[in-house]
């Protein structure tokens, strides 16, 4: 009868060790690339968002134009700014946690060369800005968005340009 005892806690042990934890797993953050400013317009533009619950996040992205002043004279589009940080709040609207449709409020700090009268001259600027877009996500943690927006410039405009935009075709992961 012991024996018959010491089995069944035996096969009940390696039962319950080979049960898979019901609960899923929590990813509150995102990194991610925008793949559309580095085929585009030539810029490293990376991102993390860290999501506060189920409809909102708040986060990061740095871009840095790859082209230098060489940017001017090649053909194709491009950024006035070389060097831009953006601090972004996002509100989603999907059925889905922290995915569908979104709006964005965001802050960015830019640095760059704009075209007065013939000469690029440098400028620093401050913009606060609003974007629209959709998020897409992967049961296993693949994000993908499209968003546009535009900020308007509160510095000195007189040199530099009015509005600064804000456009992604990004890729990326939750972990």
């Amino acid at each position: 009868m012991k024996s018959i005892f010491y089995l069944l806690a035996l096969c009940s042990t390696i039962a319950f060790c080979q049960e898979e934890p019901s609960a899923k797993t929590i990813r509150n953050n995102e990194a991610s690339l925008n793949i559309g400013n580095l085929l585009i317009f030539k810029a490293i533009d990376l991102s993390y968002e860290r999501y506060l619950n189920e409809e909102s996040g708040v986060g990061a992205s740095l871009l840095i134009s790859l082209g230098g002043d060489k940017r001017f004279s090649d053909d194709g589009p491009y950024y006035y700014e070389s060097f831009a940080l953006t601090g972004f709040y996002k509100f989603y609207f999907g059925d889905r946690p922290n995915s569908g449709f979104f709006s964005e409020l965001y802050l960015i700090y830019s640095r760059g060369k704009y075209d007065v009268n013939a000469t690029y001259e440098k400028f620093s600027q401050l913009a606060v800005g609003l974007s629209v877009g959709i998020k897409f996500r992967s049961k296993l943690g693949f994000v993908g968005s499209i968003y546009g927006g535009v900020g308007r410039n509160f510095l000195d405009t007189k040199n530099t340009p009015e509005i600064s935009p804000r456009l992604g075709i990004t890729i990326g992961y939750t972990f």
